[in-house]
């Protein structure tokens, strides 16, 4: 009975596991590389739907608002119905009272500008956004209806 076993010698073994690395390696690379881009991509949607968020939140408070104040880095909006909102403007982020929520929207800004009238109410106000680095101007304006101005400024 001579028969013989068919078998891999100990250098294919070796050769197939570096093979067998080699391609691992490769794949981990690729996959760590994709899910970089996909956080990156997600903080991306997200530093734009907060942009996206606080701008229009701001056109529409300012174009409802009865009267909008101001107090150095705040402002102060009251609607009807005795709705109150207020926005501290922070250096790296932007705080909104409303109710007894709180939110904070992490984007950069500084009020550039603003024009009062005689009653100390905001007409116009200039902030500037920084997103992904880049400056962005937002300028809002308010125009009373005449009778919210009879109202308040005859007195």
């Amino acid at each position: 009975m001579n028969s013989k076993f068919k078998a891999y010698t100990l250098f294919e073994v070796i050769i197939s596991m570096v093979i067998m690395s080699v391609i691992s390696l490769i794949v981990f690379v690729l996959f760590s590389s994709f899910l970089k881009q996909l956080n990156m991509h997600n903080e991306t949607s997200i530093k734009t739907a907060d942009y996206a968020f606080l701008k229009n939140n701001l056109k529409r408070e300012f174009y409802f608002a009865e009267s909008i104040e101001s107090q150095q880095n705040t402002i102060h909006i009251k609607m009807n119905d005795s709705i109150s909102i207020s926005y501290l403007f922070k250096d790296a982020y932007i705080i909104k009272h409303f109710n007894n929520n709180v939110d904070t929207i992490p984007i950069k800004s500084s009020v550039i500008d603003k024009k009062i009238n005689q009653k100390d109410y905001i007409t116009q106000l200039q902030l500037e956004l920084s997103l992904f680095g880049e400056p962005i101007p937002l300028v809002l304006n308010k125009q009373y209806n005449n009778a919210f101005k009879t109202n308040i400024f005859d007195k």
